[in-house]
């Protein structure tokens, strides 16, 4: 519907939607974590997004991964195809996690920060903080009933202290 460019003036970004809104974390189709941890491909979790935004009528804010932009191409045109899509370059991503009302992904690294920021986190794909979000299958049903499921700040706190750990048992 919309894309997303620095507003003139300020040198701040100005997003192209008011909250609420929800947030679709993009990663690359080809990349190892989609392929090795996910069954549900990037393109499969932004449609069931995108549809599951039209029959609750929220927008959806899509954040592009920056480091492959060749292959965003499709993934682009999809949201920009939805009445309810806004495809978001050149925004900081920290931005949009702050005002979104749930971030979803398949299993972007940019989860974690959201999880950091206190956003309830959906992701449809295995993860390294899986434990401190909700796994969705690619259905607007299975997101219906997410939809009471919200982040509990103690998981970060769970989680962060896991990965502290994790390199040290690994050493």
């Amino acid at each position: 519907m919309a894309i997303a460019r620095p507003h003139p003036h300020h040198g701040i970004t100005q997003l192209p939607v008011a909250a609420p809104f929800i947030l679709f974390l993009c990663q690359s189709p080809h990349c190892d974590e989609v392929r090795d941890h996910s069954d549900v491909s990037v393109a499969q979790a932004l449609d069931v997004v995108l549809r599951y935004a039209k029959f609750r009528a929220i927008e959806v804010l899509v954040a592009p991964c920056p480091a492959s932009s060749r292959s965003m191409a499709m993934l682009r045109e999809r949201t920009l195809a939805s009445p309810m899509g806004h495809w978001i370059d050149n925004v900081p991503i920290r931005a949009c996690i702050e005002r979104s009302e749930r971030v979803f992904t398949v299993n972007s690294a940019a989860g974690l920060d959201a999880i950091r920021m206190n956003r309830t986190v959906i992701r449809f794909g295995r993860s390294s903080y899986d434990d401190a979000t909700a796994l969705a299958l690619p259905t607007v049903d299975s997101l219906i009933g997410l939809e009471t499921y919200a982040h509990d700040p103690a998981d970060y706190e769970r989680l962060s202290a896991s990965l502290e750990e994790a390199p040290a048992k690994a050493a």
